[in-house]
C-alpha cells in the first residue's frame, strides 16, 4: 500500500519522537528536519503530503517558513498544521495569515494530531481529485477549442476564398496537425469507371505525420465496393461515419485491416450526393474515435460540403461571368471600333434624344465646335446653331419634319474657342418599334476652308492680286449701281477717272518688275488717301487705275481731284535706294443717265485719257462726243490695217538715193503705201503708228524685206549695167527687240537669193536708247553677216556721242527736217554742217532726207555730203515707175547733171500723185 510522506520541522528531536510514536500505527512515512532552511530544501527530496512544523525555531522561524512554501508554485497546495506553544489568538492569526491550514497546541494530544493528520491528508486527496477533474476538464476544453479553431480557419477560409483545393488543403493539415494521426486524406469519388462491382476513389488532398514515411500521395487510388457503399447509404445515410476500410474491394498493404490501425471517414456531399470521403488514419491507437472527435468530423464534411457547393458556384458564377466578360469585351471592342470609326471619319457625329439633348458626340464634332464631350452633354443639339442662321435652320427642320426627308443644310455653329465653322449638316431621325421618334443622327462636315476659299476666290475674282483694290468686275457692278441709280434719282451725278502712268514700261525695263509692281502698290495707296467714303477705286490694268466718285455736286469736284492726284505725283517716290518721279494721265467722263452700260463709261473715259497722254502727259482731259468719233474712226482704222495684210492692198514704193557728186542712181529706200478699197490711198503718217501699236507693223514689217529684196535681184538681174544697186529698209523698235531678229532676216535674204552686203536696215535714232548695249550686240551680229546698218532720223533724237563711237554704222541720214529749212547760216544750216563734219571724223557716209530744191542740192554738195534723196530727185514710186524713169528711158549711170535733172524733172511733173508734204521715212 502506499504511504503518506509527513515532514515534521522542529528544532526539539524529542518532539520528533514523540509525534513518530504518536503517528506509528499509521500508515505513513515520517521525515525530520531541525530547522526551516532543511525545510525548504528537503521539499523535493521527501515530496511531503502534509508538513508538521514548529512554531518557534532559531534562523527562520515557522511562520516565515509557512509563508516561503505557500508561495512555491510546486508546494502551495501541500497541506501545513503548525505545532505551537502559542495561545494568543494574535499569535494564531498570525500563522493562518502565513498560510498555515490548521495548528495544533503543545503538548501535543495523539488523537487531535491523528485527526489532523488525517484530515490535512484527505483535503490533499481531495484537492489533487479537483485537480484532476480540472485538468481532464480543460483538456476537453482546450481539445474543443481547438476543433472550434479548426473549424473556425476552414470556416473564415470558406467565407475568403472560393479554391476548393486550397480550402482541402488547408483542412487536412489542420486536421493532421490537431489530431497528430498518421495521416488525414480527403477522396473524390470518379464517376467515370469500367467496372461496375466497384467505384475509384482518388486522393485529391492529403497531410501526413512528418516523422514518418509517408502513406499516401496525390493521386493515389483506392477501389470501393459499390454494394458497400449502397449498403452503406441504405443503412446508415449519407450522414453517419464509417472505418474506411469497410468499404474497400481490397485492404492495401498501406491500410492494413488491424484495430491498430483505425481509418475513419464521413462522407462529404454535394447537391445532397456523394462526393467522396474525408478519412482519418491512426495506427498508433485501438481506442474508438470519441464521439466529439467523430462529431467534429462530420462538422467538417458539412463545411466541406458548402466549400464544395460554393466552389460550384463560383466556378459557375465565373464562367457566366467570364462569358459576361468576354461579352462585354466583345460590346467594348465592337463599341471601341465604333467610336475609332466614328473618330477616324473626317465629320462630326453627334446622337440626340427626342429632345435634342446631345446623347453622343465624337471627337471630330468636338474639334469642329471646340466644345468638349462633357459640355456638348450639357446642352442642346440646337443651342450650338448660329444665331444668324436659326432661321433658315428652323425653316429647313420643319421641311423635314414634316415631309420626312432627309435633312441637309449649310450653316455656321456656335464654336467655343475660335471663329464659328460653316458645316454641312445631314440628319435622320430615329424611330422605335412603336415607329415613333426616339432621337436623332446626323453628321457635320466642316466646310470653313471651302467658304474661305470660296470667299477667297470671289475676293480674287473681284480684286486685283498685286493691289488687293477691287478689279474691272467688281468696278463693272459697282457702275451698273450708278448708271441705274442715275436714271431714277435725276439729282445723282457720278464721274469716272480712268488714270494711266506714264512710260510705265520704262520702270519695269530699266529697274524690273519687282521694282515695278512694288510703284503699283504704293501707287494705289497714294489714290487710296484721296478718296471719300463713298468713293471707289479699282485697278483694271496693268498700269491703268479708274475712280468711282458718287454724289458730286458739279463736274468741279472731279477736276479737283484729278488735279490733286496729278500734283501730288510731282513727288518723288522712295523704293529701296531709288526715287522714282512718274506722271499719270487722266481721263475724265462725267456720268448722265445717257449711259446704259458701264463698258461705255469705261470707253469714253479711256478715249479722255489717251487724248491726255497724246496733249503731252502728266495732265487730264474731260471726255467730249467728237473724242468717241476719233476713237471709232481709229478702231476702224486698226481693224482694216488688220486685213489689208490678208486683202493685199500694201504696196511697197522705192525712192532713189542719189551719189550727189557722181549724179549716180545707188539703191532705193523701200516704203510701204496703202491703197484702201474704199478710202483710196491713205498716209503712212496715219496707218505706221496704228501699226506699231498693234504689233501688226512686224508681220507688215517683214513682207516689206522679202518684196524688197526680190525686187532688188529683179533689178540687178535685169538691168546690170546699174550694179551695184543697195536696198535701205527700215527696223521698227519691235523687231530690234526680237530675240529672232538676225536669223529671221538672214532667212530672207537666203530664201530670196540676195547677197547681204546689198542690204542696209535703217533704225531711228530713238531706237538706240532703249536698251544700247543691246542693240548694238545685234548690229554687231548684223555686220558680221556683212548688212550695212544706217541711222536714220540722226539729229532729231537723244543723241549720245559716247555711244554713236562705239555703234556699228555705215550711214548717218540727215533728217527731213533740217534739210528742210535750210538757210546759208542758220542754226539747221550748222546743224548739217556738223553732222557731216560727225560722220567724216567717223568714217560713215551721210544720206541727207527731203532734198527738194536746186539750192538744197547745191549747198549739200559744198558741205560734202555723199548722198542724198527727196523729190528733187523723185518721190517715192511702184516698181514699175522706176524702170519707166530711171532704167529704160535712157537715164544711164554716165549722165551729165544737167541730163539727169532734165529727166528728174520731168518725172516729177510728170507724176499723177501729188506731194502731200515730207514723207515719213520709218520702215513702211
Amino acid at each position: 500500500m502506499a504511504y503518506s510522506s509527513v515532514l515534521v520541522v522542529d528544532d526539539e528531536p524529542d518532539n520528533f519522537d514523540v509525534i513518530e510514536s504518536l503517528l506509528s500505527d499509521r500508515p505513513y512515512q515520517l521525515h525530520y528536519v531541525s530547522n526551516g532552511i532543511d525545510a525548504l530544501e528537503s521539499l523535493d527530496l521527501f515530496q511531503p503530503d502534509v508538513i508538521l512544523l514548529d512554531v518557534m525555531m532559531p534562523g527562520l522561524d515557522g511562520i516565515e517558513v509557512c509563508a516561503r512554501i505557500k508561495a512555491m508554485p510546486d508546494w502551495h497546495t501541500v497541506p501545513i498544521v503548525i505545532v505551537t506553544a502559542l495561545t494568543e489568538k494574535k499569535d494564531l492569526a498570525r500563522c493562518m495569515a502565513a498560510g498555515a491550514d490548521d495548528f495544533i497546541t503543545k503538548p501535543i494530544n495523539g488523537i487531535e494530531l491523528r485527526a489532523r493528520v488525517q484530515s490535512m491528508l484527505r483535503i490533499k486527496q481531495t484537492y489533487i481529485d479537483l485537480e484532476q477533474q480540472v485538468q481532464t476538464r480543460t483538456a476537453a476544453l482546450q481539445a474543443k477549442a481547438e476543433r472550434d479553431r479548426v473549424l473556425s480557419i476552414i470556416a473564415t477560409q470558406i467565407c475568403a476564398s472560393f479554391d476548393f483545393n486550397e480550402i482541402v488543403e488547408t483542412t487536412v493539415q489542420e486536421v493532421q496537425q490537431l489530431f497528430q494521426c498518421r495521416a488525414v486524406a480527403i477522396w473524390q469519388l470518379q464517376s467515370s469507371i469500367a467496372d461496375h462491382n466497384s467505384q475509384v476513389a482518388t486522393v485529391v488532398a492529403a497531410a501526413q505525420d512528418p516523422t514518418m514515411a509517408p502513406l499516401l500521395k496525390d493521386r493515389d487510388q483506392i477501389h470501393l465496393s459499390r454494394v458497400r457503399l449502397q449498403a452503406y447509404q441504405l443503412e446508415k445515410g449519407n450522414d453517419a461515419t464509417v472505418h474506411f476500410q469497410d468499404l474497400m474491394t481490397d485492404c492495401p498493404e498501406k491500410f492494413p485491416r488491424t484495430a491498430h490501425c483505425q481509418q475513419l471517414a464521413v462522407p462529404i456531399l454535394q447537391n445532397e450526393k456523394l462526393w467522396g470521403f474525408l478519412s482519418v488514419i491512426n495506427c498508433q491507437s485501438s481506442e474508438h474515435w470519441p464521439t466529439e472527435e467523430q462529431e467534429f468530423l462530420k462538422q467538417l464534411s458539412t463545411q466541406l460540403a458548402i466549400a464544395l457547393q460554393q466552389a460550384q458556384a463560383y466556378h459557375q458564377l465565373q464562367t457566366e461571368l467570364n462569358e459576361r466578360r468576354q461579352t462585354e469585351v466583345r460590346l467594348r471592342e465592337s463599341e471601341q471600333r465604333y467610336i475609332n470609326l466614328a473618330n477616324a471619319v473626317p465629320v462630326g457625329i453627334f446622337r440626340t434624344d427626342a429632345n435634342h439633348q446631345c446623347l453622343y458626340v465624337n471627337q471630330r464634332w468636338s474639334q469642329i465646335t471646340g466644345y468638349s464631350t462633357r459640355a456638348a452633354m450639357g446642352m442642346g443639339w440646337l443651342d450650338y446653331i448660329h444665331p444668324d442662321d436659326q432661321v433658315k435652320f428652323q425653316d429647313e427642320w420643319q421641311r423635314f419634319v414634316n415631309e420626312q426627308r432627309p435633312f441637309q443644310l449649310e450653316y455656321r455653329l456656335r464654336s467655343d474657342c475660335h471663329e464659328d465653322p460653316w458645316v454641312f449638316g445631314q440628319v435622320v431621325a430615329e424611330y422605335d418599334a412603336q415607329d415613333q421618334v426616339v432621337g436623332y443622327v446626323g453628321t457635320v462636315t466642316d466646310i470653313s476652308a471651302l467658304k474661305r476659299a470660296e470667299a477667297q476666290i470671289l475676293h480674287n475674282a473681284l480684286h486685283d492680286l498685286l493691289t488687293n483694290l477691287p478689279n474691272r468686275s467688281l468696278l463693272t457692278e459697282r457702275l451698273e449701281l450708278a448708271i441705274n441709280r442715275s436714271k431714277r434719282v435725276s439729282s445723282y451725278r457720278y464721274a469716272v477717272l480712268f488714270l494711266d502712268l506714264d512710260q510705265f514700261k520704262v520702270i519695269n525695263d530699266s529697274l524690273g518688275h519687282l521694282i515695278g509692281d512694288r510703284l503699283l502698290v504704293q501707287m494705289a495707296q497714294n489714290l487710296k488717301s484721296y478718296l471719300r467714303f463713298s468713293d471707289f477705286l479699282a485697278r483694271v490694268g496693268g498700269d491703268e487705275f479708274v475712280i468711282l466718285l458718287e454724289d458730286l455736286e458739279s463736274l468741279d469736284a472731279a477736276v479737283r481731284m484729278a488735279e490733286g492726284i496729278l500734283s501730288s505725283f510731282e513727288k518723288p517716290i522712295a523704293i529701296d535706294d531709288y526715287e522714282i518721279v512718274i506722271t499719270a494721265s487722266i481721263g475724265i467722263v462725267l456720268g448722265s443717265a445717257d449711259y446704259d452700260h458701264p463698258s461705255d463709261l469705261l470707253r469714253d473715259a479711256d478715249i479722255a485719257m489717251y487724248r491726255a497722254k497724246s496733249s503731252g502727259r502728266s495732265t487730264y482731259k474731260i471726255f467730249g462726243a467728237e473724242m468717241h468719233h476719233q476713237a471709232i474712226n481709229r478702231l476702224t482704222l486698226e481693224t482694216d490695217l488688220r486685213k489689208a495684210l490678208t486683202q493685199e492692198e500694201f504696196r511697197v514704193y522705192y525712192q532713189p538715193v542719189i551719189n550727189l557728186a557722181k549724179g549716180r542712181l545707188v539703191g532705193f529706200e523701200a516704203l510701204a503705201r496703202w491703197h484702201h478699197a474704199t478710202r483710196g490711198w491713205i498716209s503712212p503718217a496715219e496707218f505706221i503708228p496704228v501699226a506699231e501699236e498693234t504689233g501688226v507693223i512686224q508681220q507688215l514689217s517683214r513682207w516689206i524685206l522679202r518684196q524688197a529684196c526680190q525686187q532688188l535681184l529683179h533689178w540687178q538681174r535685169s538691168f546690170p549695167e546699174f550694179a551695184p544697186l543697195k536696198m535701205s529698209v527700215n527696223l521698227s523698235a519691235q523687231e530690234l527687240r526680237k530675240p529672232t531678229m538676225v536669223s529671221e532676216i538672214l532667212q530672207t535674204l537666203d530664201e530670196v537669193g540676195l547677197e547681204p552686203h546689198y542690204l542696209t536696215l535703217e533704225i531711228t535714232e530713238s531706237m538706240l536708247i532703249e536698251d544700247i548695249n543691246q542693240t548694238i550686240e545685234l548690229l554687231t551680229e548684223l555686220k558680221r553677216h556683212h548688212i550695212q546698218i544706217s541711222i536714220d532720223d540722226f539729229g532729231t533724237g537723244y543723241s549720245s556721242l559716247s555711244y554713236l563711237h562705239r555703234l556699228p554704222a555705215d550711214y548717218l541720214k540727215i533728217d527731213r527736217s533740217f534739210v528742210g529749212q535750210m538757210e546759208k547760216g542758220n542754226r539747221n544750216f550748222q546743224v548739217v554742217s556738223t553732222i557731216v563734219a560727225l560722220s567724216n571724223q567717223l568714217g560713215l557716209d551721210v544720206v541727207a532726207e527731203g532734198v527738194e530744191t536746186q539750192q538744197q542740192l547745191r549747198w549739200l554738195e559744198q558741205l560734202g555730203c555723199e548722198f542724198g534723196q527727196g523729190y528733187w530727185f523723185a518721190k517715192p514710186l511702184p516698181p514699175q515707175e522706176i524702170e519707166n524713169q530711171f532704167f529704160t528711158k535712157g537715164l544711164n549711170p554716165g549722165l551729165i547733171e544737167e541730163e539727169r535733172r532734165s529727166v528728174i524733172n520731168q518725172s516729177l511733173v510728170s507724176h499723177d500723185q501729188p506731194r502731200s508734204g515730207p514723207c515719213p521715212s520709218s520702215s513702211v
